[in-house]
């Protein structure tokens, strides 16, 4: 019997915590070690617009499709590709109760939610867990995790470090080990259309890389 893919959702009620960055640099990172679908749910098409800037020479390393359209409906559509991909990364609207994330998290293996370590952040975030326990809660097993993910970090402010530890106080869900750092290679990515590994920035290279390590722990 052909293996189903794993799906895994990024998704954050606050826009601006660079959802659509993590979702392409992950995907890209995936598609290194499998077959990948990026599911575009957000009505602005970041992600297609990201990949539509790609080169013809140089295409974005997965395939990337829009269904934000599909709304409360999107875990169906989303279903008719699960035997033909090994992974599917949904970049998801920048509202955690919008139809279509609440669609796509009953099929989810995984809920990432990047947070940007900033008060108004993490006070916007807070109810992302009691959405993403409910949804834990209405799964059939015990299969669905969840993980928050530091993103634009600048570790060498103490005002970082301070709001890394409310976070880890504040939040039962288990957040990575790896947080991703306020890096312009992130920013360029997005202008060639690719991901990091088409840039010369070696240390954003093993954030993503540290990331997939710890999705692909969370979800195999």
């Amino acid at each position: 019997m052909k293996k189903q893919a794993k799906i895994i959702t990024i998704t954050n009620q606050k826009g601006g915590c660079g959802k659509t960055t993590v979702t392409m640099n992950l995907a890209a990172a995936l598609a290194q070690v499998g077959k990948v679908l990026v599911v575009d749910g957000d009505p602005q098409s970041s992600a297609i617009r990201w990949s539509s800037t790609a080169k013809d020479q140089q295409p974005f390393p997965s395939l990337v499709i829009g269904l934000s359209g599909a709304k409360g409906s999107a875990h169906n559509e989303i279903k008719k590709f699960i035997f033909d991909y090994d992974y599917i990364v949904i970049d998801c609207p920048p509202a955690f109760d919008d139809p279509f994330t609440e669609s796509v998290l009953l099929i989810s293996d995984l809920a990432l939610v990047p947070i940007v370590p900033s008060l108004i952040d993490v006070n916007a975030t807070l109810s992302i867990q009691k959405i993403i326990l409910y949804f834990a809660g209405r799964r059939k097993d015990d299969s669905f995790r969840a993980l928050l993910l530091l993103n634009m970090c600048q570790m060498n402010l103490l005002l970082t470090k301070s709001l890394i530890e409310v976070i880890d106080t504040k939040f039962s869900i288990s957040r990575t080990d790896v947080c991703l750092a306020q890096r312009q290679a992130y920013r360029y990515s997005v202008a060639i259309g690719g991901s990091v590994f088409d840039l010369k920035d070696d240390k954003a290279k093993d954030e993503i890389l540290a990331l997939r390590a710890e999705v692909l722990e969370a979800i195999e």
